[in-house]
């Protein structure tokens, strides 16, 4: 999931506020599509795996004058902190869908991303459960879907694996992509760099032909 699939699986969801008369299911399917798109913008722009994702508590949540940074206390490497700046297109900033998101929900306290019921009440409190990993899976497929994109090659890690790929295209160097993504060996984010640069190092273009 590149940038421009990103774009393309915002812009389908049903963002538009309802109308105070159209009902429980509309408010329902209005809160659902601002904490979609929180989930898609946040998991792309942090490079996120989908459990680390699911997970982010209110808490772990820093915000100051450039973005934010999220702590990621549940890591299958070290615990890490990623740091998420404003983007120039409002209408795709990671940073203020999460705000809109956390402030249509009302959330202050516990996990970030939770259920949203057909009874548009969301859970608060001790009540409060995170979204899973395959909900994070679920949401990214079903925009794919929705965006006319091919829902089987948006899988849950697409977030993670389309900033990586993406970054590298735009020139991020391999040590930045790798603190952000938070892996281990270098050799792990050097294998995406490689994908995504593929057809500027081919030797294949010396061949004279």
């Amino acid at each position: 999931a590149l940038t421009k699939h990103i774009r393309k699986m915002v812009e389908a969801l049903p963002l538009e506020a309802p109308a105070p008369d159209e009902g429980v299911a509309a408010e329902a399917r209005h809160l659902r599509a601002l904490r979609d798109r929180a989930i898609l913008l946040v998991g792309y722009a942090g490079a996120f795996r989908r459990s680390e994702l699911a997970t982010i508590r209110s808490e772990d949540v820093s915000r100051g004058a450039k973005g934010m940074e999220i702590h990621v206390p549940e890591t299958k490497t070290d615990p890490r902190t990623v740091g998420i700046t404003y983007a120039e297109d409002a209408s795709l900033c990671p940073v203020r869908a999460l705000n809109e998101w956390t402030g249509a929900a009302s959330i202050e306290e516990g996990p970030i991303f939770r259920a949203v019921p057909r009874s548009a009440k969301i859970a608060t409190g001790e009540e409060a459960e995170p979204i899973t990993g395959k909900t994070v899976r679920n949401v990214i497929g079903d925009a794919a879907e929705d965006a006319s994109l091919d829902p089987e090659r948006m899988a849950g890690h697409s977030l993670r694996r389309g900033h990586i790929t993406q970054g590298a295209l735009h020139g991020a160097g391999l040590d930045r992509l790798m603190k952000q993504a938070g892996h281990a060996d270098p050799r792990t984010t050097a294998e995406y760099v490689e994908d995504a640069r593929r057809m500027e190092t081919t030797t294949a273009q010396d061949l004279g032909l």
